[in-house]
């Protein structure tokens, strides 16, 4: 009976009933799976003919063909009717300013070439240099375009920098004719050449000696007591500016040399030497490094002689304040 326990113990036990039904399970399905594909072929084979399927797979792929040169037709006939066609053709060209120192006419005249032409073949950028080309006044240009046919320009022009009784100056050195409804309120300055003959060739004046000059205005009424300048001359070949205060006494100034040290040597002498806003001398000269050159009322005879003999007899004729104007 022992040794009948031990022989049963060596045997091998049986798998579950489990296992065994996930294994069949497995293989019924991976089975199905084999089947079904194996009888959709055999469908398809049956629908469609293997000398039929050649046939049908030719005839799809004239479709795709076929739809893809349609798609190319019409890219290409739309293409020809916007580049060519009238419905893009520029009509209206508007033309905005800031004030009457951009002469709108002309500018209209300057670009009116591009009218009719097609919108999308517009080169702006060719378009702004012509308008710049015909006007020197014009500092900023700002091209829209919207469609089907029409064509904004925004134009902005330099600041006025100083006037004369006929012209203005701009910041860029250009000269325009004033107009009788112009009212600026900038500096009034003399010329030592024919400004008409400036602006009718369109020469420019130097940009950095036209601010050196601003700068010369600027800090010797900030820095100098009671003194607002009345007059300027701007000798442009000497590179030299004379300006005459409320008081009429003339300061001499060099274009060529450091401005903040020609007025710091005035606003010195105000502080510590004597007071150039009073009616003491007939002018000063800043132009001498380290110091200045004063000629007071006592040598009134000779202090004038010298600067007619170094300038122009009507020197100071043209450096007197106007009489229309009320003392300050």
């Amino acid at each position: 009976m022992f040794f009948k326990k031990i022989i049963h113990s060596l045997k091998p036990k049986k798998r579950s009933s489990r296992n065994s039904s996930t294994v069949s399970w497995q293989r019924n399905l991976f089975d199905t799976e084999l089947k079904n594909k194996s009888s959709y072929k055999t469908h398809r084979k049956k629908i469609v003919p293997k000398k039929f399927l050649f046939i049908f797979e030719k005839i799809k792929g004239k479709e795709t063909l076929y739809f893809s040169l349609l798609w190319i037709w019409i890219i290409i006939s739309l293409s020809i009717f916007l580049l060519f066609g009238p419905f893009l053709n520029l009509k209206n060209i508007y033309i905005n300013h800031d004030n009457s120192i951009i002469n709108v006419n002309q500018a209209y005249a300057s670009i009116e070439y591009i009218r009719g032409e097609n919108i999308l073949l517009l080169d702006t950028a060719s378009i702004a240099s012509r308008l710049r080309a015909n006007q020197n006044t014009i500092k900023n240009i700002d091209i829209k375009v919207s469609f089907p046919s029409t064509l904004t320009i925004e134009l902005s022009p330099y600041k006025p920098v100083f006037q004369t009784p006929w012209y203005i100056i701009l910041e860029n050195g250009s000269i325009i004719t004033q107009e009788k409804e112009d009212n600026i309120n900038i500096p009034s300055i003399i010329l030592s050449k024919d400004i008409a003959e400036l602006e009718v060739f369109w020469k420019k004046l130097n940009v950095s000696e036209l601010q050196k000059i601003i700068t010369i205005i600027n800090e010797t009424e900030k820095n100098i007591l009671n003194f607002w300048v009345e007059k300027i001359i701007y000798f442009i070949s000497e590179k030299e500016v004379l300006i005459s205060n409320n008081l009429e006494t003339v300061f001499i100034f060099d274009l060529t040399a450091n401005i903040f040290e020609q007025v710091e040597r005035l606003s010195i002498f105000q502080k510590e030497w004597g007071n150039i806003s009073e009616k003491k001398y007939i002018y000063v000269d800043a132009r001498i490094p380290q110091k200045l050159f004063i000629c007071p009322y006592e040598s009134e005879f000779s202090c004038r002689t010298s600067l007619r003999n170094i300038y122009d007899d009507a020197i100071f004729t043209k450096l007197q304040k106007d009489v229309s104007q009320p003392e300050q």
